[in-house]
C-alpha cells in the first residue's frame, strides 16, 4: 500500500477539481444595499396620485376638510359614518385615511381595530389621522392607542394638516419601497440557497459516500464543510498494480490569511502504532500550483495489524473555535487513541476533541479526514 498525503491550494494548474461557482445575479445582488435613496419628493409620496377617504358625521367638516385637501393636489372621497367607510375601504383602499374620533355607530376607534386586524395588508396598513375635537393629552393617548399614526385636533390648520398628511405618505412609500426590497432580498436568498444545494450535490458525487471494502483493512472518514459546500475533498482509487491511493485535498479558498497558512505549514500524515507509539510523516512537497513540476518524494512505511495512519485537513487544527489557542500537529498527535477498537473509533474520539457535531458555533474552516487501520 501506498501512502500520499499533501495539501492542495487551488489552482488553475490543479487538474483534479475546479472551484464551485455560485451564480450570483448582480441585478439581485443590488438590493444588499439597504438605503433609502434621495428621490424627489413626488416619488417619495404619493404625490398627486394619492387618494384621501375623509370620514366624519359632520357634512360641514367633511367638505371643508375636502376643499382644503383637493386646493393640496390631493384627489378625495368623502364619507359620513365608519360602516361606509369600512365598504370604501374594501372595495379600494385610500392611500391615507383622515378619521373622526367621535361618531355614531362605528367610531374612530372602532373602526381603526377592524382595520388593523384586517388580513389584507394592504387595509391593515392605511395609515390613519385621526380627528379629535378634544385637545387632551388623554384624548391623544387613546388615538394613538387606537391604531392611529398621527391625530389632529379640531379645529383644523390647513399647513399642519398637509404637513402630517405629507409625512405619513413619505412614510407609506417608504414601508413600500422597503417591502420591494424585502421581496427582492428573499428571491435572491432563494436562488442562492438551491445554488448552493445544487453545488453541494455536485460535490457530494465527487467525494465517496462510504468506505471502500478491502480484505484486511478498515477505512472510516469525516467531512464537515463550513456551508453546504467546502473547499476539502478527499477519496481513494485502485491503481493497475492492485495498490490503493488514498488522498485528501484541502482548497484554499478562505481569504488571504488561510492561503497564507496553507502554504507555510502542510499537515503532516500521522500514524497510530498498535504498540503505543506515534510517527509523523511530513510533508516536504510546496503545494501543488505553486511550482509548475514539483518534486514528490516517497516514503514507505510499513503497517503491521493494528496500525492506523491518518490524512487530514488542517480544519482541524482551527476548529476548537473560542478555545485558549489553536490546535498544531504536536496537539493532535497527543489525541491519537492506540487503544482504539476500531479506525472509527479512533477516528471519532479525535472530532470530539476538535470538531464535535453539536457544537454551539459554527467551525472556522472545512473539516475533512481519513483513518485508515490495518486489521490483518
Amino acid at each position: 500500500m501506498e501512502i500520499l498525503s499533501q495539501s492542495y491550494p487551488e489552482s488553475d494548474s490543479l487538474p483534479i477539481i475546479k472551484s464551485l461557482f455560485l451564480r450570483l445575479r448582480k441585478n439581485r445582488a443590488n438590493t444588499m444595499a439597504w438605503r433609502i435613496s434621495s428621490e424627489s419628493k413626488g416619488e417619495m409620496s404619493d404625490g398627486p396620485h394619492a387618494e384621501i377617504l375623509v370620514v366624519d358625521d359632520d357634512a360641514m367638516s367633511r367638505r371643508l376638510l375636502a376643499q382644503l385637501l383637493m386646493a393640496a393636489g390631493f384627489k378625495c372621497l368623502v364619507c359620513k359614518d365608519g360602516s361606509e367607510a369600512l365598504e370604501i375601504i374594501h372595495a379600494k383602499p385610500p392611500s391615507l385615511l383622515l378619521l373622526d374620533f367621535d361618531m355614531p355607530g362605528l367610531n374612530g376607534a372602532e373602526v381603526l381595530t377592524r382595520l388593523r386586524s384586517d388580513h389584507n395588508p394592504a387595509v391593515a396598513q392605511i395609515p390613519v389621522i385621526m380627528l379629535t375635537a378634544h385637545g387632551s393629552e388623554e384624548s391623544e393617548v387613546s388615538c394613538l392607542q387606537a391604531g392611529a399614526d398621527d391625530f389632529v385636533t379640531k379645529p383644523v390648520y390647513t399647513a399642519v394638516l398637509q404637513a402630517r398628511i405629507e409625512t405619513q405618505l413619505r412614510l407609506r412609500s417608504m414601508r413600500r419601497q422597503l417591502e420591494r426590497q424585502n421581496d427582492e432580498l428573499e428571491n435572491w436568498r432563494r436562488d442562492l440557497e438551491r445554488d448552493l444545494e445544487a453545488a453541494r450535490l455536485t460535490q457530494q458525487s465527487l467525494i465517496p459516500q462510504k468506505p471502500p471494502a478491502l480484505f484486511g483493512w478498515e477505512v472510516a472518514t469525516c467531512y464537515r464543510p463550513v456551508i453546504q459546500v467546502g473547499g476539502d475533498i478527499y477519496g481513494w482509487l485502485r491503481m493497475k498494480d492492485g495498490r490503493i491511493l488514498f488522498w485528501i485535498v484541502d482548497g484554499t479558498g478562505h481569504g488571504a490569511a488561510a492561503a497564507l497558512l496553507t502554504t507555510l505549514a502542510n499537515p503532516p500524515l500521522l500514524i497510530a502504532r498498535r504498540t503505543g507509539a506515534t510517527e509523523t510523516i511530513a510533508s516536504v512537497a510546496p503545494p501543488l500550483g505553486l511550482v509548475e513540476s514539483p518534486e514528490l518524494t516517497e516514503t514507505i512505511v510499513n503497517l503491521k495489524p493494528g496500525d492506523t495512519f491518518l490524512l487530514y485537513t488542517d480544519g482541524l487544527f482551527g476548529s476548537r473555535k473560542g478555545k485558549e489557542s489553536r490546535l498544531n500537529s504536536q496537539f493532535l498527535e497527543k489525541m491519537l487513541d492506540h487503544s482504539a477498537p476500531s479506525a472509527e473509533a479512533l477516528l471519532g474520539r479525535i472530532l470530539e476533541e476538535t470538531a464535535p457535531s453539536k457544537a454551539e458555533e459554527a467551525l472556522p474552516d472545512d473539516v475533512a479526514a481519513l483513518a485508515v487501520r490495518r486489521t490483518a
